[in-house]
């Protein structure tokens, strides 16, 4: 399974790089050289990614097909979703410019950010105003014009995809720009939510990180790449005339009985079953697409919200050398996360009054220690892990009944459960 992974990933880096190597899409009226420093920084940061989506996509893609892992591993690299996993990575990157700005971030994946490097530029060509005010600004378009690249990037795969049914390009292309749309809801949420007063009531306030965390990162991060994969892989070998009722999911409640925000679906069209993608495959998953849809939604829920918690402990807890981004980034940006929510319930009065003192500003080390201490000495670090724990052993319940081929999915979540970075 590593080596798929493994080979799956490099052609997505050699795809991101031959679309850098390309000329812009559009017709350029000015010199090369111009349009080079416009996107060095997007180059810059686009080759230290982890290829997450990207890879959750290639799981979709194994579950919507039906691929064993041998026939997975004998597949040749231009049948699997190379293009669909570029654009994927191109959209995390402009979210993550967007975001850098958004939360004034110095570094990324261990380099400096894009409005920093084009601060940094501005003052290596003598340009005149305000560096800080440059930087910020190219930084803003340059997430635009990646965003656009992604959609690009897209549209052109399934333009030059004559195997793919209408129908099924039709669900791969909303999809995509639905998680575009709700991600930019997400960060609305988010950012809107460091400016309103904290919240007293525990529920109230993990309520709120929850909604944040759902919309900005929990489906795009893994839900809504593998329902791609899946999508894309059941357009190569699927008519879809219909529609089905929409999937629904049980509520999952967090230990202390707060239920996270209710999955919503659009209604999902089934499928019929014809001749598989290739000759490749000698069998196809027995479920409709509806029901492969909500069975992925089923278990990459969970598993989404689990990536997102983790994420958060380690904005605290994380080796800065590890991880690419300062410690404490969350906090000292007033990110209103669960493991915030949960804190602030836990401990007592006068800790709770240090973690409110530190919301919002720059933190020393011995700043971050101090809410380092308070978080585990009150119990809210325990009880956050509790919450890990539960979404990974539901992920974990759900893909060991599900009828789908995961070895891909189930790969990637062990990866998940142990990462630290």
């Amino acid at each position: 399974m590593t080596d798929i992974l493994s080979r799956f990933r490099q052609a997505v880096d050699a795809k991101l790089q031959q679309i850098w190597d390309a000329p812009p899409p559009f017709p350029l009226r000015a010199s090369t050289a111009l349009a080079n420093d416009f996107v060095a920084p997007a180059i810059a940061l686009s080759t230290g990614g982890k290829r997450t989506r990207a890879l959750f996509a290639l799981a979709g893609f194994q579950a919507g097909c039906g691929a064993s892992p041998a026939v997975l591993d004998t597949l040749p690299t231009a049948e699997l979703p190379v293009s669909l996993g570029a654009a994927l990575e191109l959209y995390q990157l402009s979210a993550l410019i967007h975001d850098d700005v958004i939360d004034g971030a110095a570094t990324r994946r261990g380099i400096a950010t894009a409005h920093v490097a084009y601060a940094t530029w501005h003052g290596e060509h003598h340009l005149l105003g305000s560096k800080r005010d440059f930087g910020e600004k190219m930084a803003l378009l340059l997430g635009d014009y990646v965003l656009s690249l992604a959609a690009y990037t897209l549209e052109r795969s399934l333009a030059a995809n004559t195997h793919l049914t209408p129908d099924g390009t039709h669900h791969v292309r909303a999809l995509f720009h639905s998680m575009c749309a709700e991600v930019a809801f997400g960060q609305y949420t988010d950012a809107l939510s460091e400016f309103q007063p904290l919240e007293d009531s525990s529920a109230a306030a993990t309520n709120q990180a929850f909604t944040v965390l759902y919309h900005k990162a929990a489906r795009y991060s893994v839900l809504v790449p593998t329902l791609l994969g899946a999508e894309f892989a059941m357009a190569l070998r699927s008519h879809r005339p219909g529609t089905s009722p929409t999937s629904t999911d049980a509520t999952l409640a967090s230990p202390d009985g707060i239920p996270t925000p209710p999955l919503s679906a659009a209604p999902t069209p089934y499928r019929t079953t014809p001749p598989p993608l290739t000759d490749t495959f000698t069998t196809c998953p027995p479920q409709s697409d509806a029901s492969i849809v909500a069975e992925l939604e089923r278990i990459c829920r969970p598993l989404g919200e689990a990536f997102q918690l983790r994420d958060d402990v380690l904005g605290i807890f994380g080796d800065p050398q590890i991880t690419g981004k300062p410690a404490g980034d969350d906090l000292s940006e007033g990110k209103r996360t669960v493991l915030l929510a949960l804190t602030r319930a836990a401990a007592q009065p006068r800790e709770r009054a240090i973690i409110d003192s530190l919301i919002g500003r720059p933190l020393s080390e011995k700043d971050l220690a101090t809410a380092r201490s308070i978080i585990q000495n009150s119990g809210a670090y325990e009880q956050h892990e509790a919450m890990i724990a539960e979404r990974e052993t539901a992920v974990a319940a759900r893909m060991q009944a599900s009828g789908l081929e995961l070895s891909v999915l189930a790969q990637l979540a062990g990866n998940l459960a142990q990462r630290t970075y």
